[in-house]
């Protein structure tokens, strides 16, 4: 795997960022997480360009966030 890099927007705040897994496990288990909660990479400008999701509310955004914290065992799991 090439990058384990993700880039995100959220149209709701009109915020981007991107989350480095650490590795390809995090990854994979990310994606996973992404498409049961609707996501699905919106497209790459590239074939090696990083893949980026679009969320429409803020509550994506927590939802990922919190799948971060309970994934690496910090608080608030």
């Amino acid at each position: 795997m090439a990058t384990l890099e993700m880039v995100f927007y959220t149209v709701a705040t009109g915020v981007q960022f991107s989350v480095t897994w650490k590795d390809e496990e995090e990854y994979r288990r990310a994606k996973a997480f992404l498409a049961e909660l609707g996501g699905a990479p919106v497209g790459r400008a590239r074939t090696d360009a990083l893949e980026f999701y679009y969320f429409e509310t803020e509550e994506q955004c927590r939802a990922l966030f919190q799948f971060q914290r309970e994934l690496r065992g910090g608080p608030g799991r």
